[in-house]
């Protein structure tokens, strides 16, 4: 049963879609959504990471830290998090080398099922086609 679902959001279209879906399981069984925004900066989140937020009706967390991947699986095992979802794609291919590929360490070290929401566009995966 899932009780507690985290998604996470850069605040793109394409996250906003794995937000969606989160949301959906959220409605669906009734459980409490949170919202997590990586920060490096220190700053607050952005508006369209609020906005993504307010539509979703979930709680935002803002975490700040180095390793994205690291302080989701954390912040998962500490708030007793049952999902997470998260986007397959989404940054350029250089920043999601730089960063290790966040879904693929998130799905192999967090303390809960993760899953990972296709969030690529049509004409993305029309052009991956040929």
């Amino acid at each position: 049963m899932l009780k507690k679902i985290l998604a996470t959001t850069d605040g793109s279209d394409r996250a906003y879609r794995a937000v969606s879906f989160a949301a959906g399981l959220a409605e669906k069984y009734g459980a409490v959504l949170s919202l997590v925004h990586i920060r490096t900066d220190g700053g607050g989140a952005p508006p369209e990471v609020r906005k993504q937020a307010d539509d979703a009706r979930a709680e935002l967390v803002i975490l700040e830290d180095e390793r994205p991947a690291e302080a989701i699986c954390r912040f998962a095992e500490e708030a007793d998090i049952d999902a997470i979802v998260l986007g397959n794609y989404g940054m350029s291919e250089r920043k999601q080398f730089l960063m290790s590929n966040v879904p693929n360490r998130v799905s192999h070290n967090a303390p809960c099922s993760v899953i990972i929401v296709d969030t690529r566009d049509d004409a993305w995966k029309r052009r991956s086609k040929r």
